[in-house]
């Protein structure tokens, strides 16, 4: 995915965004609500469709590379946090970082409102 460290993508009522993703990407809906199609992986020599659907301040992380489709029936925003290197700091701080985002995006959410 062509991103940096953190990602914000918007989508529009009833838009659809393909992204090509990596393993340990997580996804954050920041607002709305969003649904995740694929990564599909295979199994038995058939390709799986499976999909997620995020409510405002769920995290999901990725766990497999290729592409995903996002879409919201409303309109949604996502953060988007690349894939730490494996093990070391970098990784625990992604980890709180996702954490804390995961805790403030819903309270943020409801003082708009």
């Amino acid at each position: 995915m062509e991103t940096g460290f953190l990602d914000r993508k918007a989508l529009h009522p009833g838009q659809r965004l393909d992204l090509r993703v990596q393993r340990g990407m997580m996804l954050v809906a920041a607002r709305g609500k969003v649904h995740i199609a694929g990564p599909d992986p295979w199994l038995a020599g058939g390709m799986v469709q499976q999909g997620t659907d995020l409510q405002e301040g769920d995290a999901h992380t990725l766990l497999d590379d290729g592409w995903i489709s996002l879409s919201s029936r409303r309109g949604a925003e996502v953060v988007c946090v690349d894939a730490p290197p494996a093990g070391g700091a970098v990784t625990k701080l992604l980890a709180l970082l996702a954490a804390v985002l995961h805790r403030a995006l819903p309270a943020k959410a409801a003082g708009r409102r």
